[in-house]
């Protein structure tokens, strides 16, 4: 189904894996902003999924994995996350404000979308959301290449 689809397309690590990569190729100082944003994502996540988420998959895309994009200060983390039942950016974005981001497109029309502001890493999360019925639609947003996070079970009986 899509979420195979996903994880055809996407490697798969855990959210340590991620980490060491960052931290193998960035600046010590913006590799622990981005690592500790990570975390707390993460930690976010898995309290979702103790009011109402059941999160089935995550996958990390853009220049926070791909080593080939320049991870500048002001990059934001793009995520997808699959869900049952409640939206996880409700519980997100009870702990992290949100901004609306507008974007002017090639054909002149404008895209505006709502990223999630890690105040105290002064990292934006750009979350796009998807149940498993949406994420057929949704895939085309997740350019390669991309991480698909394991240890997700483990992480919402453990939080970090």
């Amino acid at each position: 189904m899509a979420l195979e689809a996903l994880s055809r397309r996407c490697r798969a690590a855990s959210l340590g894996d991620v980490i060491r990569e960052l931290r193998e190729r960035l600046p010590p100082e913006l590799a622990d902003r981005y690592a500790s944003s990570l975390e707390r994502l993460a930690s976010l996540l898995a309290e979702a999924g103790r009011h109402g988420s059941r999160i089935l998959g995550v996958a990390l895309f853009g220049s926070i994995v791909d080593p080939s994009k320049k991870l500048r200060r002001d990059s934001d983390i793009d995520v997808l996350i699959v869900y049952e039942g409640r939206d996880p950016t409700s519980v997100i974005g009870e702990q992290a404000p949100s901004v609306v981001r507008l974007k002017r497109l090639p054909d002149g029309s404008i895209d505006a979308h709502t990223q999630y502001l890690d105040v105290e890493n002064g990292v934006l999360w750009h979350p796009i959301t998807a149940k498993p019925g949406e994420l057929g639609e949704k895939l085309g947003f997740v350019k390669s290449p991309c991480v698909v996070l394991t240890g997700l079970q483990e992480l919402v009986e453990n939080p970090i």
